[in-house]
């Protein structure tokens, strides 16, 4: 069996060197080695032939809008449409059948754009995030619901109605009702935000808190002070309440409208008082006129000393302009209920404030992604 296996062998080894010896002619002369001349002379042979048979292909591209200048060449580049076998639509035999079907003639440039024809990625949706990135941060919380203590700050007034009738002139405390008034007035008018405005206007405060004085009393209001805050002249016009008078609430309501600055959007109307209205006016009526208004109003009124009897029909004007009633017996009481409304006004804005930081954080990570 050996033999055999040997045997066939030696004859393939045979027929191999006989098949050789027939493809070689007998008198071919062996071929000469290529020099690097040859060699460089066939490449540039090559390359200087002309590429008659190459037709570029048509290349489109992707607009961009709201970019703000010239596209640089590369930037250009990458508004290319994708290429034929661009990210999903790669098929490797595809590709090999497309490169073999490439004129060999093709300059370096020539066969670059090929390449891109066939390869180029989509990059125009992420070179448009670039080109038009905005990195400014702009929150968007809507400002503190201000319906009754703190209304919106860059638009915001106050009018504050003092009440000039005779009985504020009574003692409480060692103080005048009206002097504990100016001084809890005062220490308000000194904590409300810079760019809001306030107005200080008075009733009842010509004649007497006689009889014969009630019409000339009950027709009087007027504005001492309409601006934004300084303590000077803020100062000076509380210095010239005096308490002589009758009380027409309604009036001052209803001509608190004049004191209104124009582009006001909302308004808090703090009406201090000693009683109710004693001038034959109708205050909840001109209450509810004056909160129907465009203007976002409401009404408060601080009941100063006042009997049950007073209290009931000073909520009922108080509710009537969308507000609150509170009563207070003393200069003490006053001052806290002001020094609240304060307190109010600054929460509502930290509030806001903090809710405006977290929503720039959050936009702030979603560009930085």
């Amino acid at each position: 069996m050996k033999r055999l296996l040997l045997s066939f062998v030696m004859l393939a080894l045979v027929l191999t060197a006989c098949s050789k010896d027939e493809g070689q002619p007998a008198n071919a002369e062996p071929k000469e080695p290529k020099t690097e001349e040859s060699k460089q002379a066939e490449k540039e042979a090559k390359a200087e032939k002309p590429a008659e048979s190459y037709t570029p292909k048509e290349v489109s591209y992707y607009e961009i809008k709201g970019s703000e200048r010239e596209l640089t060449e590369i930037e250009q580049e990458m508004l290319r449409h994708p290429g034929i076998f661009s990210s999903d639509n790669y098929d490797e035999a595809k590709v090999k059948e497309a490169l073999d079907e490439l004129p060999d003639n093709l300059t370096e440039e020539q066969y670059v754009e090929e390449l891109k024809y066939l390869f180029t990625e989509d990059y125009h949706e992420e070179l448009e995030t670039l080109l038009t990135f905005d990195s400014t941060i702009e929150v968007d919380i809507d400002r503190p619901d201000e319906t009754v203590n703190a209304p919106t700050l860059k638009t915001a007034h106050y009018a504050i109605l003092v009440d000039a009738s005779g009985s504020m002139a009574a003692k409480v405390g060692g103080k005048t009702r009206m002097e504990a008034a100016k001084e809890a007035v005062m220490e308000f008018a000194e904590q409300i935000p810079e760019n809001a405005t306030i107005s200080l206007r008075v009733y009842g405060h010509k004649g007497s808190n006689s009889n014969a004085d009630k019409a000339l009393s009950c027709d009087s209001t007027e504005v001492l002070y309409n601006n934004s805050f300084e303590a000077a002249g803020f100062q000076n016009a509380l210095s010239q309440v005096k308490p002589v008078g009758w009380t027409p609430i309604a009036l001052g309501l209803q001509m608190v409208k004049e004191d209104i600055p124009e582009g006001t959007d909302d308004v808090v109307v703090y009406v201090v008082s000693d009683g109710i209205e004693t001038c034959d006016g109708d205050p909840v009526q001109e209450a509810k006129t004056l909160v129907s208004a465009d203007i976002q109003t409401v009404v408060n009124i601080i009941g100063f000393d006042v009997d049950n009897e007073g209290q009931k029909l000073l909520k009922e004007v108080a509710n009537a302009g969308n507000g609150e009633f509170t009563y207070v017996n003393s200069e003490q009481d006053l001052k806290k209920y002001m020094r609240a409304q304060y307190e109010e006004i600054q929460k509502r804005w930290y509030e806001w404030k903090e809710a405006g930081k977290k929503q720039a954080y959050e936009i702030k990570e979603e560009k930085k992604i």
